[in-house]
């Protein structure tokens, strides 16, 4: 099924060059793969104009007396939280206490089961899904925004994804903390 729009397409878009090489270490015929290259492109997921984070106003109370940092999406068994516990749980009570972690998402008992939860509960504000708009409008609102990569060690040769939400946190104008895997697309970013 991948070999028809290989085939078909005018042009194909990979998000980045790792996502490529990867995608293309699964042709075995050489024509096909040059024919590949001779159509891909890469282009990141686009950023949107500012405009479109001033759309949906988004009410939401945050304590200005403690850094206030967002999380927006969803768990995989490749992109999960236990790292951002840990390093959290590695800080000194009275650092951890400055810091507010707003995780917005559907899967919420995918963070109270982690280890590690309890400790760290006065610091977390777990919360829905928001919308689409009203999420690009509250990532303005954060003092930082978090986005954590893949892991794929030991499981792939590259790591060939680049978080679609670190565009839409580029946009935001705020800063970023990515966790990501040492080799990864968003390691050569950062």
């Amino acid at each position: 099924c991948e070999y028809i729009p290989y085939i078909l397409a005018d042009e194909l878009v990979f998000t980045n060059p790792l996502q490529r090489d990867y995608m293309l270490g699964y042709i075995s015929e050489p024509e096909i793969r040059n024919e590949v290259m001779s159509k891909s492109v890469i282009r990141p997921q686009p950023t949107l104009d500012p405009k479109y984070y001033q759309l949906a106003l988004a009410a939401y109370a945050l304590d200005d007396a403690v850094v206030n940092i967002g999380y927006f999406g969803a768990f995989y068994a490749t992109r999960g939280f236990g790292a951002v516990l840990t390093e959290l749980k590695t800080l000194p009570e009275h650092l951890r206490a400055r810091i507010n972690l707003h995780i917005f998402t559907n899967q919420s008992e995918a963070i109270t089961e982690l280890d590690g939860y309890e400790l760290l509960k006065d610091s977390l504000r777990l919360n829905p899904y928001v919308p689409y708009l009203e999420f690009l409008n509250l990532s303005k609102q954060f003092d930082l925004l978090l986005v954590n990569d893949a892991v794929t060690i030991g499981a792939k040769p590259v790591n060939p994804y680049l978080p679609s939400k670190l565009s839409d946190y580029v946009g935001s104008g705020r800063r970023v903390w990515c966790l990501y895997e040492q080799g990864s697309t968003m390691d050569s970013l950062t």
